[in-house]
């Protein structure tokens, strides 16, 4: 009987060796959960700051192509090289009075600032470069910005403007 009693006191825990293998095992499942998560985080915050970035631009380009389609004029030479500013003309009338209106639309630092009638905001951050043309009645506009991760993404907007 007393052969009997050593073997359950023997069975009852786990040795040394047995629990610092499995605390191993248990941090390497651990740790590779944990730097999944990380990199999963990281990856979704890099496409939410790219998808911010373009969603930006496209709504500053839409303010852009508006102001072109009610300029009369604007300082861009016809067929001249881009530049990286550009302003904008116009005139509306209320009630009789013609009523003056201009755009500046400029890259200021990572940013690019539109000025309408003295106010001034950004209308796209992370911005690279900015290239605005004229052919004709035709204004182009070419932003690249920032995507994130080393990369850019461009787009271009071609509206013609009103006649004078």
């Amino acid at each position: 009987m007393t052969h009997r009693h050593d073997h359950r006191a023997r069975a009852a825990g786990f040795t040394l060796v047995e629990m610092l293998v499995a605390l191993g095992i248990l941090t390497i499942v651990a740790t590779t959960i944990g730097l999944g998560i990380f990199l999963s985080l990281g990856t979704e915050k890099r496409l939410v700051d790219d998808s911010v970035a373009i969603k930006e631009l496209r709504k500053g380009l839409g303010w852009f192509s508006q102001d072109i389609k009610m300029s009369q004029t604007t300082d861009l030479t016809d067929g001249g090289p881009a530049v990286s500013a550009v302003v904008l003309n116009w005139t509306d009338e209320f009630g009789g009075t013609p009523v003056p209106h201009t755009a500046q639309y400029a890259l200021v630092g990572d940013e690019l600032i539109r000025t309408y009638d003295g106010l001034s905001h950004p209308v796209a951050r992370g911005v690279l470069s900015a290239a605005f043309s004229r052919s004709g009645s035709t204004v182009v506009a070419q932003i690249e910005v920032d995507a994130g991760q080393g990369t850019s993404r461009t787009l271009d907007v071609s509206t013609v403007m009103r006649s004078p």
